[in-house]
């Protein structure tokens, strides 16, 4: 029985079943036939609600995928900032040391010019600038 638009919808799709079985005699369906078209229904229903928990078991897994992808993307996450921030810690100290080693260099070469000068006091304590005479000088 097709339900079109100027027909009632099917009792048995609202769930009165008594109202359904009478429409069906009505329509001239034997007994067996509204049997039939009760057991496919009721066959058409499992087929799907069997498709439909094969959806939601699909689901879950994708779920429980995404959630072990979470956790370690959050472990991944964690170890990369640890890494980083230990990384950041050795530029800053390499900054420092290059910076250290710098104005090593920098007395080194005061020094070297001050002891070409004569000059006998350290260059880096020096009061005076580097072009004037060191006042400690023989």
């Amino acid at each position: 029985m097709q339900v079109s638009d100027s027909q009632p919808a099917d009792p048995f799709d609202i769930g009165d079943v008594e109202a359904g079985i009478e429409a069906h005699l009505a329509a001239g369906e034997s007994i067996k036939d509204v049997v039939a078209f009760l057991v496919a229904d009721r066959l058409s229903l499992r087929a799907q609600s069997e498709q439909m928990w094969k959806i939601i078991e699909k689901q879950r897994v994708i779920v429980s995928q995404l959630h072990e992808q979470l956790a370690k993307s959050s472990e991944e996450e964690s170890s990369l900032r640890s890494a980083l921030s230990i990384a950041n810690g050795r530029v800053e100290f390499l900054e420092d040391e290059s910076e250290s080693q710098a104005n090593l260099l920098q007395r080194a070469r005061s020094n070297m010019e001050a002891s070409e000068k004569g000059c006998q006091c350290d260059a880096g304590q020096r009061t005076t600038a580097a072009s004037e005479e060191c006042p400690r000088s023989p």
